[in-house]
């Protein structure tokens, strides 16, 4: 009985070593159990800064299983179907994956008709040598209308320029009205691979979770098949 009270004090002080490490060293750590939350149709990790409180989750789905893929592209149709029942216009946030990149032209079009607030966005293509290229950009620093498609980019790793054959753009990231012209919009498309709401049901989760009550969630990220895609 004295052997497994000292096992239990022992082991309460090295979690208690590691929790005041990671605080010391300015490190952020997820809860200690579980490691994973199970939403709908994914996984999720938490991570809480213990400087600013603050909550960011990160979305996984194993995209290399065709029916993980499926449930969760049917719960994300679910849940904005749901939304768009609501009925009150809110902005959601949602991230959009094509099918295939499409030309900036059309991209803008479609984000002016849907009122989307783009936050981020990716364009794709290849180099001269026929390598996959892409490059993620904040719309706060380059906007989504003046977004650079000249064929040489710099590479500041190597401080040299490449020749790239731009394929159009492949994702989006932003908030979007749920309303059938905005949200429903974007579900509908047909050159659209996937309008991922899931960020809608972690915040909900997180928010509903005891261990983070009043603690505001400062980003949740998810993953995205497109490496998967053609093009």
């Amino acid at each position: 009985m004295k052997f497994r009270k000292h096992i239990v004090l022992l082991s309460i002080g090295l979690v208690l070593l590691l929790v005041g490490y990671r605080v010391a060293s300015g490190q952020s750590f997820p809860p200690l159990l579980p490691p994973y939350q199970q939403g709908s149709a994914f996984k999720y990790v938490i991570e809480t800064s213990p400087h600013t409180g603050t909550v960011r989750a990160v979305v996984q789905v194993n995209w290399d299983d065709s029916g993980a893929v499926q449930r969760y592209q049917q719960a994300n149709a679910a849940r904005v179907q749901t939304l768009l029942s609501q009925k009150n216009a809110a902005l959601v946030p949602v991230q959009i994956t094509f099918k295939q990149p499409l030309p900036l032209t059309e991209v803008v079009r479609l984000v002016e008709e849907t009122g989307l607030a783009v936050e981020s966005y990716t364009q794709v293509g290849r180099t001269a040598a026929g390598e996959r290229w892409t490059r993620t950009t904040l719309a706060s620093e380059w906007p989504l209308s003046q977004a650079v498609t000249s064929t040489a980019v710099r590479d500041h790793r190597v401080e040299k320029d490449h020749q790239i054959n731009f394929a159009g753009i492949m994702i989006l990231k932003g908030q979007v009205p749920a309303t059938h012209s905005g949200l429903g919009r974007w579900l509908q498309d047909p050159r659209v691979y996937l309008a991922d709401t899931t960020a809608v049901e972690v915040i909900e989760r997180i928010q509903q979770n005891l261990l983070y009550i009043g603690k505001p969630v400062d980003a949740v990220t998810l993953e995205t098949p497109f490496w998967n895609l053609a093009w």
